[in-house]
């Protein structure tokens, strides 16, 4: 009976430990789904696993899930940090043109592996832009334990869609990331050296 009951009060501890174990770790989740570019539009593929939702197959989709659409060129990495369960990059951007919302000339952008690439500092991009880092904590991460961007959070937006939300601009032309970068090649959404008044031009319209 003594052997029963010892047992039966390692099995409680045990369950205990579990449950403390998934407990504590939430916040830690919430940190990265609440900051991270995946955050409601990724999802599928390889690498992918970590995306909510499907991939935007089309720019009128990706628009459609973006508060902002800008034009916009890097220009310094403001941090590195680690968000709970992957490295953040914090990047200044200067805005040349909103193709979706208005806003100010400066705008940060937060990228994360495994679902986004580093930035370029000196690079251009059109980039689909989820919601501010304010609301995305506001709404799934409210909680002190979150690991924020030292960036004002009302400014700081990550891509809609990781990387599917990133397009690059070089010499005048317009290429998505899984062209650029072979590893997503989950995206679904592929533009490959269109002109980018005509790239501008099909975004305007969707």
């Amino acid at each position: 009976m003594q052997q029963v009951k010892g047992k039966r009060n390692r099995l409680q501890w045990l369950a205990l430990i579990f449950i403390v174990t998934i407990v504590a770790a939430i916040p830690i989740v919430l940190t990265y789904t609440a900051r991270s570019p995946a955050l409601h539009s990724g999802g599928g593929g390889n690498g992918n696993s970590l995306l909510i939702g499907p991939v935007p197959a089309t720019i009128h989709s990706l628009k459609g899930n973006s508060s902002l659409v800008v034009v916009a060129e890097v220009v310094k990495l403001n941090a590195t940090y680690y968000s709970g369960l992957s490295e953040a990059y914090d990047y200044q951007t200067t805005i040349t043109q909103y193709l979706k919302g208005s806003g100010p000339q400066t705008l940060y952008v937060v990228t994360g592996a495994p679902d986004s690439p580093q930035l370029q500092i000196g690079a251009r991009y059109v980039f689909f832009l989820l919601a501010p880092a304010s609301q995305l904590f506001a709404e799934f991460c409210s909680n002190d334990q979150c690991v924020r961007p030292p960036t004002p959070l009302d400014l700081t937006y990550p891509a809609t869609g990781g990387a599917a939300g990133i397009f690059t601009v070089q010499n005048g032309l317009v290429y998505d990331m899984k062209t650029v970068y072979p590893q997503y090649s989950w995206l679904e959404i592929t533009v490959n050296g269109v002109a980018e008044d005509q790239f501008i031009s099909e975004v305007q319209a969707s």
